[in-house]
This record gives C-alpha cells, sequence and structure tokens, in this order.
C-alpha cells in the first residue's frame, strides 16, 4: 500500500477545489460583480481630473474593502442558502440576487463616472432609469451616491 503524503501542492489544489465547488452555483455572479467594481474602479481614475480631485491611492484603497465585503455578504448569504434554509429555499437563488445587486450599483457609479468624464446627459438618463429599474425589482429605494 502506498503511503500517503501531504505536500503543499495537494493542500493548495485540496483548497481550491473546496473553494470552486463551493461557490460553483455563483461563480458566474462573482466574476460579473469583480467586472463591474473593475469597470468602476477605472472609470472613477479616469473620471477624477474632471471632477477637481487628484488621483491618489487613497482613492484607490476604498477597491479591497468593497470586494472583500460585497463577496463576504454574498458569500455568506451562499452558505446560508446552501447549509441553513430549507430546500425549496434554494430555488430564490439567494445569492445571485445579491451579487446582481451589487453589480448594479456599480454599473450606476460607473454611468455616472461615464457622464463626468463625456459631459453627456444621456449618462444622467441611464443612472436615474437603471436606478429605477433596480428599485422595482429589489423593492428597496437606493441613496444618492456621494463621491469622495
Amino acid at each position: 500500500m502506498d503511503k500517503f503524503t501531504l505536500t503543499a501542492p495537494k493542500i493548495a489544489y485540496g483548497t481550491f477545489g473546496a473553494f470552486m465547488s463551493f461557490i460553483g452555483d455563483v461563480k458566474m455572479a462573482m466574476l460579473g460583480l469583480f467586472i463591474c467594481i473593475a469597470a468602476d474602479t477605472i472609470t472613477g481614475f479616469i473620471a477624477a481630473p474632471y471632477r477637481n480631485q487628484r488621483r491618489t491611492s487613497n482613492g484607490l484603497r476604498h477597491v479591497v474593502p468593497k470586494i472583500i465585503a460585497y463577496f463576504a455578504a454574498g458569500l455568506l448569504v451562499h452558505m446560508c442558502e446552501m447549509w441553513v434554509l430549507p430546500s425549496w429555499a434554494n430555488d430564490m437563488e439567494l445569492a445571485r440576487i445579491i451579487f446582481s445587486f451589487f453589480a448594479g450599483t456599480e454599473i450606476m457609479s460607473c454611468f455616472e463616472n461615464m457622464k463626468d468624464i463625456t459631459g453627456l446627459r444621456i449618462f444622467d438618463l441611464l443612472t436615474l432609469n437603471f436606478k429605477k429599474q433596480i428599485e422595482t425589482k429589489v423593492g428597496i429605494e437606493l441613496p444618492e451616491q456621494t463621491k469622495e
């Protein structure tokens, strides 16, 4: 009988495999949210001079905590959905709703950044329409966003 040895690559592959099996249902929602956060960060970086703001690392330092908070909230809901809620509740896909809501707020922020960059009123209209759609679908009223 072969002796099983635990090595660092085996631990890394096992951990990665366990994580991927856990997030399998919401993997695309997480990827979409990450892309929206990246787009918001890039457009915000470009829009800073148009708002008479300096491009500093202070503005970029909010990106990592935002990613951690969004993904922690979404994965916590996903964990509750899988292990705590009854089986009929799994059909609601709460984690996808959470990730979609976060992605929607990031898309709204991108529209606001694009309005500052281009000065076109169409991005105001897109922001207002998108906000109305989110509020209608989710059933909550979104607060006004403030720029740092």
